[in-house]
């Protein structure tokens, strides 16, 4: 299924605006938190969340784009925060664990990034993640390998 989203991703609005307020950034997460409950209730762990799978629509701007959308204060104007990008994503039935090797090695939990069996409890670390970069505008963790990432 495709959708538009006019707001583009989070990444790029993020590259725009520097840092999001944390009011802002605070009523993305709720947002993504809703979604998860939805991805959740039906047993799916996404396993590749970050900004760029994060897409914005804002239903009352007909002629916004992803070049100006950074000008909007989220905290007045409604908008829908749309999860995206399925492709590492897989169904997950209670009390079962994954092993496989998915996702952006910056932002993966540490019992995926050494794939000891993991559940849909990495999409919430990826979050903690997320709102960190929302509200600072840079990675948590930096490496320039997985190596590097692994001793950190």
């Amino acid at each position: 299924m495709q959708e538009y989203a006019n707001g583009g991703s989070l990444q790029t609005l993020l590259d725009k605006k520097k840092i999001f307020p944390e009011r802002e950034a605070k009523k993305i997460l709720k947002q993504i938190v809703s979604g998860f409950r939805h991805l959740y209730a039906n047993q799916v762990i996404h396993r590749d969340l970050k900004l760029d799978n994060l897409l914005i629509h804002f239903p009352n701007r007909d002629n916004l784009t992803p070049f100006n959308a950074h000008e909007i204060d989220l905290t007045k104007e409604p908008f829908e925060v749309k999860i995206a990008d399925f492709g590492y994503s897989r169904e997950l039935n209670r009390g079962e664990k994954s092993g496989s090797w998915y996702g952006s090695p910056l932002l993966m939990a540490p019992e995926s990034l050494f794939s000891l069996g993991y559940d849909h409890k990495v999409d919430v670390w990826a979050l903690g993640i997320i709102y960190f970069q929302l509200i600072t505008g840079f990675f948590c963790f930096a490496a320039s390998d997985i190596k590097d990432l692994a001793r950190k």
